[in-house]
């Protein structure tokens, strides 16, 4: 639930610039962008991961770094990058993958009139 408007505006920004990224890779494919766009796209799958299984589920870091180690196929150093910034700022870890799955529902909303 977002409780403030600054979040709904923090989420809105992070979904609308990832959602452009997308646009605008599918829109130029001459620039051969796909790779760097998915690894972002990739990263901002695992923080939500991350944020959710520290906050939500409360599990161990050591556990979820091991776990986005195995799973994700990221090296100990990364995965430990990404925890401690899902663990130090859920709601921005957790913003990115909302924010875009937001703006991606209401722009197929548009769409659909």
């Amino acid at each position: 639930m977002i409780t403030h408007a600054s979040d709904h505006i923090s989420i809105f920004e992070e979904g609308w610039a990832k959602f452009a990224e997308e646009k605008y890779v599918q829109i130029r494919p001459e620039l051969r962008l796909e790779h760097a766009f998915y690894n972002s796209f990739r990263k901002m799958v695992v923080l939500a991961f991350a944020a959710l299984k520290i906050h939500a589920f409360e599990t161990e870091i050591n556990k979820v770094i091991h776990e986005i180690s195995k799973i994700f196929n990221y090296d100990i150093f990364t995965a430990k990058s990404i925890c401690i910034q899902a663990y130090d700022d859920p709601i921005q870890a957790i913003s990115y993958f909302l924010g875009y799955n937001y703006v991606k529902w209401q722009v197929s909303k548009c769409n659909k009139k």
